[in-house]
C-alpha cells in the first residue's frame, strides 16, 4: 500500500488515527531525533494553497500531511486511491496528550512537568 495520495497536489498521509499516533509515539520516544514538521490540511487549507504563498511554502515544508477534513478522505475514493477516514489535528493531539499521561502516570510524574510547566492552572 502506498503511503500518501495525492490531492490537489498535496501528498496525504492514507495511516488511520491510530497508525498516525503509532508512529508519532515512536518518534517522539526515541533519542536524538530531529523534529518532525507535520500539519493537517483541510479542503478549504488545500484550496486556498493555490494561490497564497506562504501555504504553498509550510506545505511544501512539512514532513507529513493529514487529511483534516472529509472531503479529502471523499477526494481521494474518487480518484481511486482511498483514504482510510480523515485524521484532524484535534484528534490527534487528544491522542498524544492522553498517551503523554499514560506515560507519565507510569512514571508518576506530571505531564506538566514534563514539558517545563509548573503544576498548576494556566
Amino acid at each position: 500500500m502506498k503511503e500518501t495520495v495525492e490531492i490537489l497536489g498535496i501528498p496525504f498521509s492514507k495511516l488511520t488515527l491510530d497508525e498516525t499516533t503509532l508512529h508519532l509515539q515512536r518518534h517522539i520516544q526515541q533519542e536524538h531525533t530531529k523534529l518532525l514538521h507535520l500539519i493537517t490540511v483541510n479542503p478549504e487549507i488545500a484550496i486556498a494553497r493555490q494561490s497564497d504563498r506562504a501555504l504553498q511554502a509550510i506545505i511544501q515544508e512539512a514532513d507529513w500531511i493529514t487529511p483534516d477534513g472529509i472531503g479529502i478522505v471523499y477526494a481521494s475514493r474518487r480518484k481511486g486511491d482511498p483514504i482510510t477516514e480523515r485524521v484532524t489535528g484535534y484528534d490527534l493531539l487528544l491522542r498524544l496528550l492522553e498517551e503523554g499521561n499514560r506515560l507519565q502516570r507510569k512514571r508518576s510524574r506530571s505531564l506538566w512537568r514534563t514539558f517545563g510547566v509548573p503544576n498548576r492552572m494556566c
